[in-house]
C-alpha cells in the first residue's frame, strides 16, 4: 500500500529576517541536512513550470546549484530540492513556495512507527526533532506546522 507524508511549514511574515528560500535552504545545511540524494543532488530545474520533472546529477556542485536556485527565484518559480538528514540517507523533497511557506514530503526513507495488530504510521517525531529546532536556532519564528499522512 502507497503511503504519501508530509510537514507543511508556515513562518511568521513578522520574522526580523525575512529569509528568501535559498537562504532557508543555506540555514537547513549549516544545521545537519544535505544535499546527498543518494550521491547526487536533485531539484527541480529552471522552467519546470510545475511538471516536476526533478533532475538527479552526481556532477553538479552546491555553488553551481545554488545559481541554478537563484535564476529560479529571480523568475519567481518553485524552489525544490531533495535534502537528506546528515549520513543517514533519510528526507525528502523540500518544495519552497515562497519565504513563508515550505512543505516536505516525506518520500527518502521514510520513518515509520509500528505498533500492535499491525498498525503502523509515519514516524512524525523523527522528522520535527530535526527541523523545528532549525528554526528556533536561527531565530526564525514558525507561524504553524501540519502534518498530513494519505493512506
Amino acid at each position: 500500500m502507497s503511503v504519501q507524508a508530509s510537514i507543511d511549514i508556515k513562518l511568521s511574515k513578522y520574522n526580523q529576517n525575512n529569509q528568501s528560500p535559498i537562504e532557508l535552504i543555506k540555514v537547513l545545511l549549516s544545521s545537519g541536512w544535505t544535499l546527498n540524494d543518494h550521491g547526487g543532488i536533485s531539484y527541480l530545474p529552471v522552467g519546470d513550470n510545475g511538471d516536476y520533472d526533478w533532475i538527479l546529477s552526481e556532477k553538479i556542485s552546491q555553488n553551481e546549484l545554488m545559481k541554478i536556485l537563484e535564476e529560479k527565484e529571480k523568475t519567481k518559480e518553485l524552489i525544490a530540492v531533495v535534502l537528506t538528514w546528515k549520513d543517514t540517507n533519510i528526507g525528502g523533497s523540500f518544495h519552497f513556495y515562497n519565504p513563508e511557506e515550505i512543505s516536505m514530503i516525506l518520500n527518502v526513507n521514510r520513518q515509520i512507527l509500528y505498533g500492535p495488530n499491525n498498525f503502523k504510521t509515519t514516524n512524525f517525531n523523527w522528522y520535527l526533532s530535526r527541523l523545528i529546532p532549525v528554526f528556533y536556532d536561527n531565530k526564525i519564528a514558525l507561524k504553524s506546522f501540519t502534518l498530513d499522512e494519505i493512506k
